[in-house]
């Protein structure tokens, strides 16, 4: 039975690879197991294209904005921009290229070996925007309805499965203009080491509601920089934008935060995707640029369970607010929860689990030390590495704990040990 369903499977496949052959866009839809419901995305392919898998390809996803489709932005066409000239056909555009920004994304393609795939960020029964983030949230859902961040990983699937990709993380990014930036920052959060880069054009809003009626939780996306260690970012605005504001400080809390980044200021006057070429050009960089997993990294999410560069964490979180791994390394991570970033108290305790990466020697003992910032106390004891050499840590989470594990050669772990709501204290060399 399993050679037949792997063999089904093949030519299923094979069929897939069979149709996907012409250049120029490309609609299609998917049953979406994360949405119970069809949904569709566009795809972009250059006029040299190789649908034979000879030749594969990176892939750039782009997230439309507010009240927009997978098939464009809400703009009617690019003379709505007040002088912006599509960069494909502009002495003959015919639809759907007179849409922004399908010239932009049809003509990078044709000029670099790539693929764009434009992201549907419909929410049924939403009112508002309608797209990415509600602007309520119904008792009915139960939860999945807008886990855009969780359908993204299916979406990479359907979309390797078709097209002759580089499906490597290595090769793939992210990118947004407005509300679909905010979605960018968002889905990359949630998939760090899935993404090699992330970009925004002019997001908006800093604020959003998300997460389903047991998890809902107001989220600042400039924050977000906690996970963005180890993925190349790039924040554009347009200083005549009415909402450039929201771009410079994302990119000072990068600063801020020490976390690398390009930041893009245009002189266009208005709320678009500028400069969609030069943002792309970024991605194809970020591409030829080898990437491992940060030697320190941290991942905050307001789910019960996620998982960033091989570390698992599940808990039994039945309420909003954060779960945060801070500054996980091989030696040890810090792990506390907060009801809100920055600054806020901490959840009540529940049970929450940390299963690392396979850093360490299989079936090999380790000492775990540990600070409980509740108690200010202390505590040592023996973990044992599995046969895969991960340690699995539990802990009651609350105000959390810090960490460090040492044994076999590994270097003693060092934790700034502080008031753990004002966690922006940063240590400068040879200064008390």
């Amino acid at each position: 039975m399993r050679s037949v369903t792997l063999l089904n499977r093949f030519v299923v496949l094979v069929f897939l690879f069979s149709v996907a052959a012409e250049a120029g866009y490309k609609d299609r839809g998917h049953f979406s197991q994360t949405f119970q419901r069809t949904r569709y995305f566009r795809v972009f392919t250059g006029t040299g294209f190789d649908s034979t898998g000879v030749k594969r390809y990176p892939v750039i996803y782009y997230c439309h904005g507010c009240m927009g489709t997978f098939q464009g932005d809400q703009y009617t066409s690019y003379s709505s921009s007040g002088g912006y000239n599509p960069p494909y056909c502009s002495t003959a555009c015919v639809a759907p290229y007179t849409k922004p920004f399908n010239a932009d994304f049809q003509e990078f393609a044709n000029k670099h070996e790539v693929i764009v795939v434009t992201v549907d960020g419909n929410i049924p029964g939403a009112s508002g925007c309608m797209v990415w983030v509600p602007y309520y949230v119904s008792s009915g859902w139960t939860g999945n309805e807008y886990r855009f961040g969780l359908y993204l990983r299916e979406l990479f699937h359907v979309v390797d499965s078709i097209y002759p990709t580089k499906s490597e993380p290595q090769y793939r990014a992210i990118s947004g203009l407005s509300m679909g930036g905010a979605a960018s920052l968002w889905i990359a959060a949630q998939n760090q080491h899935l993404f090699r880069s992330m970009s925004t054009f002019c997001h908006s809003p800093s604020y959003v509601q998300i997460g389903g009626p047991n998890f809902t939780t107001i989220v600042d996306v400039t924050q977000l920089w906690r996970n963005f260690r180890g993925l190349s970012t790039r924040v554009t605005s347009n200083e005549g934008d009415y909402i450039y504001g929201m771009s410079w400080q994302l990119s000072h809390n990068l600063d801020g935060a020490s976390v690398s980044h390009e930041y893009h200021r245009t002189t266009f006057d208005r709320h678009w995707a500028y400069h969609v070429d030069s943002q792309f050009v970024f991605h194809m960089n970020t591409f030829g640029e080898t990437r491992n997993a940060p030697l320190c990294f941290s991942a905050a999410n307001i789910y019960p369970s996620y998982d960033a560069w091989g570390w698992d964490i599940t808990s039994a979180k039945a309420d909003s607010g954060w779960i945060y791994l801070k500054d996980a390394t091989r030696t040890g991570f810090g792990l506390v929860t907060r009801k809100w970033l920055p600054f806020g108290a901490a959840m009540p305790p529940f049970a929450i689990s940390v299963k690392t990466a396979p850093l360490y020697n299989p079936n090999a003992a380790y000492t775990l030390t540990s600070y409980d910032y509740r108690s200010a106390a202390f505590a040592h004891s023996s973990v044992t590495s599995d046969a895969t050499g991960r340690i699995t840590v539990s802990t009651p989470g609350g105000m959390g704990a810090e960490y460090g594990i040492g044994g076999n050669g590994l270097a003693p772990a060092m934790a700034l040990l502080t008031d753990t709501v004002m966690e922006n204290i940063y240590i400068v060399s040879g200064r008390d």
